[in-house]
């Protein structure tokens, strides 16, 4: 069953709309998704405790970082996962509210082995170099997750081009970092 996953995963990066159209396939319901979210999640947190625990003596590995980390994950996984859906259904999109959620939790789970990269990244700045190498690193990643994104959201909703949807993502991302920037910019004034 391991193994069964993590060729689905490799297969994520050969051919990734017909991987997630698999998925989008096979998701028959909320448990389904939860089940796809928390092996992301726990993956993801494997691997930032086990870096917290090399780098500071596992300061910030604690349970209440874990949880404080699981609701924020969730909260930003249903925004996003709104997001997309209206967005995508305003320009024509065909997917279900189902169907993003579970390509998003895909997403995360398919992107979930770059997750010792990021946690690696805040502390670059105690490595020599590390700052450049991960700095560099992470904007590798973020290319990678960001084609991945396009190409499933594009196959969820029905859309041709995943390039427009990829554009779609990066303005969207920056409009709401705009936003949140000058509300913090005035909460903080």
């Amino acid at each position: 069953m391991f193994l069964d996953l993590i060729a689905e995963i490799v297969a994520t990066y050969r051919a990734p709309r017909a991987a997630i159209r698999r998925v989008i396939d096979r998701v028959e319901n909320w448990s389904d998704v939860a089940l796809i979210f928390g092996v992301a999640y726990c993956i993801s947190s494997i691997a930032a405790v086990a870096v917290a625990l090399v780098f500071d003596g596992g300061a910030g590995a604690g349970i209440v970082s874990l949880v404080s980390s699981l609701v924020f994950s969730v909260v930003a996984y249903a925004i996003i996962a709104a997001l997309i859906f209206q967005v995508g259904r305003f320009f024509g999109g065909k997917a279900a509210f189902i169907d993003i959620v579970a390509a998003i939790g895909w997403h995360s789970l398919a992107t979930s082995p770059f997750a010792p990269i990021v946690a690696l990244a805040a502390y670059a700045v105690h490595l020599e170099g590390g700052r450049a190498i991960f700095g560099l690193a992470q904007l590798g990643v973020a290319v990678v997750a960001i084609w991945l994104l396009s190409k499933f959201v594009a196959e969820a909703h029905g859309f041709q081009s995943a390039l427009r949807v990829g554009f779609a993502l990066i303005a969207g991302a920056m409009a709401i970092g705009l936003v949140f920037s000058a509300l913090l910019a005035g909460f903080i004034s």
